[in-house]
This record gives structure tokens, sequence and C-alpha cells, in this order.
């Protein structure tokens, strides 16, 4: 059985990069081959670094305050193959690798802590690398930046992007043609993910909307609640512990059983038309300025949702039938997207 090696992003305790990692994960085991995620540790390798991670997995296993939340992402992680830790002073060893993937997710962001040579998969020969879905987060390539790209996107052979703008960054900084596909996610179905939803403890809500925002974005809570008769889960809000300690099967569980979903989370969008709930996106604001917009808008004009965006939670309540989405041409969009993504990959992967 030939042997895949995905390179992605593993931290910060994030539902969509989890997510999506099981995804490709699944995808590319079901299509018969032995799949792991490089297990990247972003620090150096010594004494003092092992006995702290000794220490951190001990209180997550307790299931002590703030680690609530990451002992349920510990537990999700289990549904992935991992490789032994990788950490930034170990040679990442190629011999008995087939094939390497980088992505999905922003993996070719540079204003990442973690961002390294690593995400163009340069420790690895050029005939074994591929990238699914690959995204940039941001429009164009800094000019003190523009070397590390070329090299970069120079290095993999099978190139494909998650949202528009990105075959135009690779264009212009490889002169290389790329594809877009859809995010990972969006490769399973609803049934598989139900699969791995799990209800979060004291939840005991039966009617509410799901709020999860990431940016600047305020919004009135209050307002909704009144207006709607709702209640509100935010699931970024720390005073409501018992939604913000989920890990990414309970919040599987949250959007599929919410009425509705209000975001500015690329992967709150796609859950959303997963289950085919009713859903409204913000742009997401950080400092004032846009971020990381590109693939909502390509997200969104794939599955003709443009017209769920808002600017404040006024817009919604001025709208008719909120509790209702056309999800009629969803399964068209899908299937067509899956046979395209899956074309890729076979191609990239040299399937028959």
């Amino acid at each position: 059985m030939k042997k895949i090696r995905i390179s992605t992003l593993i931290g910060d305790y994030n539902y969509g990069n989890r997510l999506q990692n099981y995804a490709l994960s699944k995808k590319i085991s079901d299509m018969g081959f032995e799949v792991k995620t490089l297990n990247y540790k972003y620090t150096k390798k010594n004494v003092k670094v092992i006995l702290k991670n000794m220490a951190r997995n001990i209180l997550i296993n307790l299931n002590i305050g703030r680690f609530k939340r990451e002992k349920n992402f510990k537990q999700f992680n289990k549904n992935i193959h991992f490789t032994k830790s990788i950490y930034i002073d170990d040679t990442i060893d190629t011999r008995n690798v087939d094939y390497f993937i980088t992505g999905s997710d922003q993996v070719w962001n540079y204003n990442f802590d973690t961002f390294s040579d690593r995400d163009f998969l340069l420790f690895s020969e050029y005939s074994k690398n591929i990238s699914y879905a690959a995204s940039f987060g941001f429009d164009k390539v800094p000019s003190d930046k523009i070397t590390k790209y070329q090299k970069g996107l120079t290095n993999i052979k099978y190139i494909s992007v998650r949202e528009t703008s990105g075959v135009g960054i690779v264009k212009d900084m490889a002169n290389r043609d790329s594809i877009v596909v859809i995010d990972p996610t969006l490769l399973l179905t609803k049934n598989e993910w139900r699969k791995l939803e799990k209800k979060p403890t004291k939840h005991l809500l039966k009617d509410y909307i799901l709020v999860h925002i990431l940016g600047d974005s305020s919004i009135d809570i209050e307002l909704l609640k009144k207006e709607l008769g709702l209640d509100i889960i935010q699931i970024n809000n720390k005073n409501q512990s018992c939604y913000y300690n989920c890990g990414p099967s309970e919040y599987l569980y949250l959007v599929n059983n919410a009425k509705m979903i209000i975001t500015d989370s690329y992967h709150a969008c796609i859950f959303s038309i997963i289950y085919k709930k009713p859903f409204f996106v913000y742009d997401r604001i950080v400092n004032g300025n846009m971020y990381m917009q590109s693939r909502i808008d390509t997200l969104l004009k794939l599955f003709s949702l443009e017209n769920q965006k808002i600017k404040d939670i006024s817009e919604i309540l001025k709208r008719s039938n909120i509790f209702e989405i056309d999800t009629s041409s969803y399964d068209e969009t899908l299937s067509k997207e899956n046979i395209k993504a899956t074309l890729f990959l076979n191609e990239a992967l040299n399937i028959k």
C-alpha cells in the first residue's frame, strides 16, 4: 500500500483545521492509501519542552479549567493518524513515502508564526509533492516574500488551491497553472459527518441560533434574542463555557441542530451548507481591515449564496422566511465539484 503524508496546520484548537485535516485524511484513505498527518511541534526539542508538554497533557487529561476545550480537541484527534512528533530541528524522512500533500487550510499564509519551508514541502522532491486546496489567506504577496513563494511554488508538481485569488498568485509567482478545488470537508457527506457528532455536556437547548464570530464584528445578541425569541449560543464566548469548551465533534452537533447560523467563519459556512442550515455571513474584520474574504466569496459564489452576506443584524430582521434557505442546487454542485476534486487527486496520485 502506497504511503501519503499530509502537511497542514495542526495547532490553535481551531475547528476548521481539525475538520479539514480529518476530511482529507479520510478521502485519501478511502482511495486506498496509508495516510498520516505530519505531527509538527513548533519548538525545538529539549528537556524543558518535553517536561512542559508532559505537564500540559496531565492538565488536559484531568479536564481542568481552560484545558477542557483542549481535551475535547485531543479526543477528536484520535480520529486522525499522526506520525511521531516532528520538531523544528528534526529532519523529515522522505525515503519510504510515496507522496506528500500540503493543505488544505491556510498553509501558505506568511502571517502565521508557524509558516516555513515545510509548508511548500521543500524537504521533499518535486515529483512527490502535491497541494490540495491550499490557501494563502491574502490576495497579494509582499515584495520581501516573493522569492520565498517563487521557490516554494516551483517545488510542487500538482497544485490546487482553495479560492480563485490563489490561482492568480500561483501564476504571478511561479508562472504555473493551478485549479480551484473544494475544501476537503465538502468531500464527505452529511451522514459521514453525523457519525462524528457528539452532544455537548450540559446542553439542554432545543431551539437556538449558533453564533460563530472570529473577527471584530459586534453582534447585537439581545436584539437577536428579543426579535426572534430564541436562545443564542456564542461558540467563541468564554462566558458560555459549556460551548466554548466544545471540540470538533460537539461543534458538528451544534451546527446540525441549530435553527440558524450567524458567522464570519469559512468552515461554519461550509457545515451550514453540508447540513443545509440557513446561515448569514459577516465579512471578517480584524483591526479595521477585511481578513481572508476571498475564500468565503468563492464558496458563496459556487453555491449561489451571495445574498447570505450581511453587515448588520437588522438586515436579517428585515427579511422574510429567514429560517429557510434554497438548497435545491446543493447536491448537483457538490457532485460536480467532488468529481473535479477526485479527478485532480487521481491524476496527482497516479491512479489509473
